[in-house]
């Protein structure tokens, strides 16, 4: 996930309040916590959750975790150019990218 809730922020007028009831309590990013966003990519859901409880989420939920990368949310015009130039030059950067590990 790009940014984290812990350091997001809610607007009333014009003041900024912490999204977390707590605050922000954490300066370093990397103490924060590892989250995950759903993605839509995957669904598996027992039909009595999702028609009795109403919900794609039961009490046993299961994750499959994906690379941020492999994830793109297209919600609006500039999110499919993204993704169009992910398309096009994915295998070069890929190539590029594994070329520099070894």
């Amino acid at each position: 996930m790009k940014h984290h809730p812990f350091w997001s922020f809610t607007a009333r007028r014009d003041r900024l309040y912490p999204f977390s009831k707590k605050g922000i309590t954490i300066s370093k990013r990397q103490d924060l916590p590892e989250i995950y966003a759903v993605n839509g990519a995957v669904y598996a859901v027992k039909r009595d959750v999702l028609f009795e409880q109403n919900s794609l989420y039961g009490k046993d939920t299961r994750a499959v975790v994906m690379p941020y990368e492999e994830s793109l949310d297209i919600d609006n015009y500039f999110d499919l150019f993204i993704a169009e130039m992910m398309l096009k030059h994915w295998k070069r950067w890929l190539h590029r990218a594994h070329a520099q590990i070894r």
